[in-house]
């Protein structure tokens, strides 16, 4: 099991374990990915708003803007966006402790 203070501890890396339990957690439906074209593509989000991409990312109104996702992502794309989204959200977490 990882700990909260080790995920926010600078430096730490993300096991394959872990990743593997958020891609599943966040979207185990696989929505949005395309089997034909073998990418990820913006689908309705269950919060509502902003459409999400991949394993949880918000597409922003700036992403929505710039047609950053009008192509999707790739297997590998969707994977470095999460890392960057979770390594984004640690910093903030560790901010707050």
């Amino acid at each position: 099991m990882i700990s909260l203070k080790s995920l926010l501890t600078e430096g730490s890396a993300l096991t394959d374990d872990f990743l593997k339990r958020i891609m599943q957690w966040e979207n185990s439906i696989k929505a949005g990915w395309n089997d034909k074209k073998q990418r990820w593509f913006p689908h309705k989000s269950v919060e509502g708003g902003n459409p999400t991409i991949a394993y949880g990312h918000k597409v922003t109104d700036q992403d929505i803007r710039s047609n950053r996702f009008k192509n999707g992502l790739t297997q590998s794309e969707a994977i470095e966006l999460l890392k960057n989204d979770l390594f984004a959200a640690s910093k903030k977490a560790a901010s707050l402790i």
